[in-house]
C-alpha cells in the first residue's frame, strides 16, 4: 500500500487548469498539484477512478 504524503509547503496556484489547483511540496520533496473546492466532487471522483483503472 502507498504511504501517505504530508504537504509541507504551498507554493502557489497553478497557471493552467480550470479548477485552479494548488502547487504544493510534500515531505518527500516532490511537487504535487492539489485540487480544492473549485474542482467539485464529481470531478475528483472521476479522476480517482481513472487513476485506479490506469494502475
Amino acid at each position: 500500500m502507498n504511504t501517505p504524503i504530508t504537504i509541507t509547503e504551498i507554493l502557489g496556484r497553478a497557471e493552467q487548469g480550470m479548477t485552479r489547483p494548488f502547487v504544493c511540496r510534500g515531505d518527500d520533496w516532490m511537487t504535487y498539484y492539489v485540487k480544492g473546492a473549485y474542482a467539485g466532487l464529481r470531478s475528483l471522483c472521476c479522476e480517482w477512478v481513472a487513476s485506479a483503472v490506469a494502475r
